[in-house]
């Protein structure tokens, strides 16, 4: 499997590895270890793949969540940290929360340098660990008054606003 993720891969060969993959379960096992692979395209590539089995087969990645934020944590390569942050959005996040990860998020609130993609899934993440936490929500609410909204994208400008009006929603709900 790793000679065809070295290279460009479709999505025909995308469902042909989910297909194989759903017929032997080591194959699964396989594609999860080539996500830390030392070669960029292949790890990118995997995780590629892995962003395309249904959400009952993601649940596979779950007790795999605190590897994955330590790969998005460390990763370089852009394209495979979005993956990574869209692969654990898609889990419930560990417990206890991870402040590493939430720093991160926040901090990529911040940054004018990330892409539109991981600014999004990076304020969906700190919105999920700040939830429970009053005073974490009210860190993160004045993070997104801060972003530069005027020269962002419109999917940035677009999650902003759902989580500043979350955000407003619990603070009503806290004072009934």
């Amino acid at each position: 499997m790793k000679s065809h993720l070295s290279k460009r891969i479709s999505i025909g060969y995308i469902r042909k590895v989910i297909a194989n993959i759903r017929s032997d379960q080591t194959l699964l096992e396989e594609l999860y270890v080539l996500l830390f692979d030392e070669d960029d395209t292949v790890a990118y590539q995997a995780a590629w793949v892995f962003t395309h089995f249904n959400p009952d087969e993601i649940k596979w990645l779950a007790n795999k969540q605190n590897a994955l934020i330590d790969e998005a944590l460390v990763c370089n390569h852009v394209g495979k940290r979005r993956l990574l942050l869209t692969l654990i959005n898609l889990n419930p996040l560990p417990e206890p929360t991870r402040v590493d990860l939430l720093d991160r998020c926040l901090l990529n609130l911040r940054s004018l340098l990330e892409p539109p993609g991981i600014i999004t899934l990076s304020a969906k993440l700190a919105f999920k660990m700040c939830k429970p936490y009053p005073e974490l929500r009210q860190e993160l609410e004045c993070v997104l008054e801060n972003m530069e909204v005027e020269t962002s994208v419109p999917s940035i400008k677009m999650i902003k606003r759902k989580i500043s009006r979350n955000l407003k929603e619990l603070k009503k709900n806290e004072r009934i």
